[in-house]
This record gives C-alpha cells, sequence and structure tokens, in this order.
C-alpha cells in the first residue's frame, strides 16, 4: 500500500505530535518530513503555496487542511 498522507511537521508542535498520534491509533500509514530536518521551509511553500500552518497535512498531492478536516477523513472511513 502506498502511503496517501504526508505530514510536514515542526519540533515540539503539538498539534503535530496530534495528527501523528491520531494516525498512529488508527494504524494509518504516512510519510512524516520535519520542516528544517528533513525539508526546508521554503521548499514546503514552493510545493504547497496555500500551506499557512503546521502540521501541512496532504492527502493524495493536495494540502487538505488542519488536524479537523483529517479527523473528519478518519471518521468518515475515507482512511
Amino acid at each position: 500500500m502506498s502511503h496517501l498522507i504526508e505530514l510536514y511537521t515542526k519540533e515540539a508542535c503539538p498539534v503535530c505530535k496530534q495528527a501523528k498520534d491520531l494516525l498512529d491509533a488508527k494504524k494509518i500509514l504516512y510519510w512524516e518530513y520535519e520542516i528544517g530536518f528533513n525539508i526546508s521551509r521554503e521548499e514546503v511553500l514552493s510545493r504547497f503555496p496555500n500551506a499557512k500552518v503546521v502540521p501541512v497535512i496532504v492527502y493524495n498531492g493536495q494540502v487538505m487542511g488542519g488536524v479537523s478536516e483529517l479527523q473528519n477523513l478518519v471518521e468518515s472511513g475515507v482512511l
């Protein structure tokens, strides 16, 4: 199975941890890229110019919003 979710996170970000905890609890596979470590802020903004906050949550190649949108996808059974 390919990873449909990409998380672009920052160290010590509580909302980033919330997103990862949700995905881990549901055993949903994802790729995580830590901004400033695996990827630069500039790279994230060039790939996803609409991204305004972290975590940047990407589903099927599109920025999907924040943790509440992620939770809606999980609860609706899409993920």
